[in-house]
C-alpha cells in the first residue's frame, strides 16, 4: 500500500467473508489533482493562449453591444479543450494503476455524499462544470477580455449544515 497519502478516504472491497481490504481512493486522488496540482491548469492556460486570437473579434463585438454569432472554430476549440481535460484525467488515473472503469465506478458510488470535498458529487460537478461549452466560453472571455488565468475552485463548505455548497 502507498504511504504519504493526503486523504483518508478509501474504498472497501470484500475479499472473502469477514475480510475487508482498504484501498486508496482514486476519486480522492483525482480531487487532489484537480484542485492542488498545476499541471492541468498549465495545460489549459497554454491551450487558451494558442487559440486566444480566434476569440478576440467575437468578444470585442460583444463588448461593443453587438450580438456576434459563434464561429465554428469555437466548437472545434472546445472539443480540443475537452480532450486536454479528459486526457489529463485519464493519464492521471492510469498512471496510478487504475482503469477509467474503476474511477467511474468509485465516482458513481460516491455521488450523493455531500460531506467531504473529495466526494463523487464534488468531483463530478467540477469536471462537468469545466467541460460544458458555456463554461468554456466563459473561461475564454475571462482569459481574453479580463486577462484572467483559468482556475478550478472547489465548492464551499456550509458552516451550519456541514454540507458542500455548489454554485
Amino acid at each position: 500500500m502507498r504511504e504519504g497519502r493526503g486523504r483518508t478516504g478509501s474504498v472497501q472491497l470484500m475479499a472473502e467473508p469477514g475480510a475487508v481490504i482498504i484501498l486508496p481512493s482514486i476519486v480522492n486522488d483525482v480531487c487532489d489533482y484537480f484542485y492542488e496540482e498545476e499541471d492541468l491548469l498549465e495545460a489549459i492556460e497554454k491551450f487558451l493562449g494558442e487559440v486566444k486570437d480566434d476569440f478576440e473579434p467575437f468578444f470585442e463585438e460583444k463588448a461593443d453591444g453587438g450580438e456576434p454569432e459563434f464561429d465554428l472554430r469555437f466548437s472545434e476549440h472546445f472539443e480540443e479543450y475537452k480532450k486536454i481535460v479528459e486526457g489529463a484525467i485519464t493519464a492521471f488515473v492510469e498512471e496510478r494503476g487504475y482503469t477509467l472503469n474503476t474511477f467511474y465506478n468509485e465516482l458513481a458510488a460516491k455521488v450523493g455524499d455531500r460531506s467531504d470535498i473529495s466526494t463523487g458529487t464534488n468531483v463530478a460537478t467540477a469536471i462537468s462544470s469545466i467541460t460544458t461549452f458555456e463554461a468554456f466560453m466563459s473561461m475564454m472571455e475571462d482569459f481574453v477580455v479580463n486577462e484572467m488565468n483559468p482556475i478550478i475552485c472547489p465548492p464551499l463548505l456550509d458552516g451550519e449544515t456541514n454540507e458542500l455548497v455548489f454554485s
